[in-house]
């Protein structure tokens, strides 16, 4: 059996090997006799007489490089030590480390395993010492669970059905924007705000997000591991105005290649986000890893500092207006719920759990502020006569009703677990990935650990009297903890969701109102067609209606 990488032959030995064998079998001890090399090598063919697919003993091959005919390690999956417990293993000569082989051995070990090996899960672990074999696992995708008890080495899994989502093909890592491509260091992207970028002006060279031809064929060639040569990049300019949400410079680039002798072509969304710190590719990366339903990630950039960037595939959309509509559409509104529950109960851990944790919190950064904010609102109307349409509602009886609605509604969701959360959650920040044939959630800038329900609780948590959906707000909750507790492992009931939603989205009433609020000032955000006066009253019956809303809720 012969497996090829970019840049090696993974082959099984026979006999006519045996003086390859013999220089390499115990390499890093010294050469065995020829008698014990065909030993050896009889030993492996009898291992690998009982595989079965989905079921392993053991797999041995030898490693070479594609233009050399000597043996430079071994690797392979390792059943018979416990069985049902495959481990991949490599094992190079020290003149071939540190050019990336053993990320290529990896990677073609679990594509063969999950694929003709027919194997369910492969384990993995490395000497505590040994950062090198580290790191190889974790390019290989493999997700680092825990240490040994007794010796404190790492060790690691995959199962077949994370692999199965990302093709077992992990991001590269581009070098710091700008630089790679000559232009620079990375400078504020977006001070204005959201930006679609139509034309870089260079046809082999999307310079400010730091790619080119070279990069671009790296790029494909790590995600395929195999040699891809990028014939040239196109800016296509194709993300309509509504598409692909968040703050960022961002396009479409169009890749023509050649690969296996073939010429092909693929689209990139390509993005260089405003901020200067971890964000966007931070939750990519790590969501890739913890098998999140997201765009599949080709490369991506970030650092203190730094505007990050990632390259991504191309999504469609399953919404681009926002318009609450969509929630009598079952055809939208199902998926949609699907994925907020999929997505929502993506387990993770380690650095990246204390990463979210520590970034921005939802409940008291934002939610506990409400209160504040209610008390500077009220001043406002009472002080400054661009508000005078708001007196009637905005009375020190009312603001005092609210305060103490926000207050109950507060101390509720600081109760509640906690989950992965999408800022900004609506049906045109996700889609359909044609790639890897599921529904995906994109726009990831500002995702967040908040309360488990939060994404849901706002489409769902108001009584079927406020809001028209395709079906009672029961049967709902149903179709997402069919997801949520079958992937998250818990436990919850129709009753104890929509109890947590409803509060959600009690609270955001609060932040509507807020919204609208500003609205009525004198530097809106949004204004359309309408004229200033025609938008400003609009915006206050809006408010009113809140305002009387929530001072009137019982809790």
């Amino acid at each position: 059996m012969t497996l090829n990488t970019m840049d090696l032959l993974l082959r099984t030995v026979a006999d006519g090997d045996a003086p390859e064998v013999a220089r390499m079998w115990e390499f890093e001890k010294g050469e065995i006799s020829i008698k014990e090399a065909r030993e050896a090598i009889a030993g492996m063919m009898a291992n690998h007489a009982k595989n079965r697919p989905g079921r392993l003993y053991h797999l041995c091959f030898a490693v070479f490089e594609k233009d050399g005919d000597k043996i430079i390690g071994w690797c392979g999956l390792d059943g018979k030590a416990e069985a049902g417990v495959p481990q991949i293993f490599y094992l190079l000569d020290k003149d071939y480390r540190g050019r990336g082989f053993a990320s290529q051995c990896a990677k073609k070990l679990l594509e063969y395993a999950f694929g003709a090996g027919g194997l369910d899960v492969v384990y993995g672990g490395c000497d505590k010492n040994n950062v090198a074999s580290f790191r190889v696992m974790i390019k290989a995708g493999m997700l680092h669970h825990g240490f040994d008890d007794e010796s404190g080495d790492p060790q690691f899994h995959i199962d077949a059905a994370s692999y199965r989502r990302h093709g077992g093909k992990y991001a590269f890592r581009l070098e710091r924007p700008g630089v790679a491509a000559g232009t620079g260091g990375a400078e504020d992207v977006c001070p204005g705000g959201d930006e679609n970028v139509r034309g870089a002006g260079v046809p082999d060279a999307i310079g400010e997000y730091g790619l080119s031809v070279a990069v671009v064929s790296d790029i494909l060639s790590h995600i395929g591991n195999t040699r891809v040569d990028v014939l040239g990049l196109t800016d296509t300019g194709g993300i309509p105005d509504a598409f692909y949400g968040g703050r960022g410079k961002k396009t479409i680039v169009r890749a023509v290649y050649i690969e296996d002798g073939e010429k092909r072509a693929i689209d990139l969304f390509v993005k260089r986000h405003c901020e200067k710190f971890p964000n966007e590719a931070a939750h990519y990366y790590n969501l890739s890893k913890f098998a999140a339903p997201i765009p599949k990630l080709f490369a991506y950039y970030y650092g203190d500092g730094e505007n990050d960037v990632i390259v991504t595939e191309a999504v469609t959309p399953l919404q681009i207006k926002d318009d609450s509509g969509f929630m009598l559409d079952r055809d939208v509104f199902e998926p949609f719920i699907r994925l907020t529950a999929e997505f929502n109960a993506t387990r993770v851990g380690g650095e990246y759990k204390t990463f979210l944790s520590g970034r921005y919190d939802l409940v008291e950064d934002e939610l506990a502020s409400i209160g504040a904010k209610l008390q500077n609102i009220y001043e406002l109307v009472l002080s400054d006569n661009a508000y005078t349409g708001l007196r009637r509602g905005i009375s020190r009886g009312a603001v005092a009703s609210m305060l103490a609605v926000h207050e109950k509604l507060l101390a509720k969701i600081r109760r509640m677990e906690k989950g992965l959360y999408h800022w900004d959650h609506a049906p045109r920040n996700t889609g359909r990935s044609d790639a890897q044939k599921r529904s995906v959630v994109f726009d990831l800038e500002d995702t967040l650990w908040a309360p488990r329900f939060f994404n849901i609780g706002m489409w769902i948590g108001g009584e079927d009297r406020y809001d028209a959906r395709y079906a009672p707000r029961e049967e709902l909750a149903g179709v997402y903890l069919g997801v949520y507790n079958a992937s998250s492992g818990a436990n919850a009931s129709i009753d104890n969701m929509l109890d947590e939603c409803r509060s959600i989205y009690e609270i955001d009433r609060f932040r509507h109102l807020l919204w609208n609020f500003h609205e009525c000032g004198p530097e809106p955000y949004e204004r359309g067609d309408a004229g200033p006066e025609e938008y400003k009253a609009a915006k206050e019956e809006i408010v009113l209606y809140y305002a009387d809303y929530l001072a009137n809720l019982k809790i």
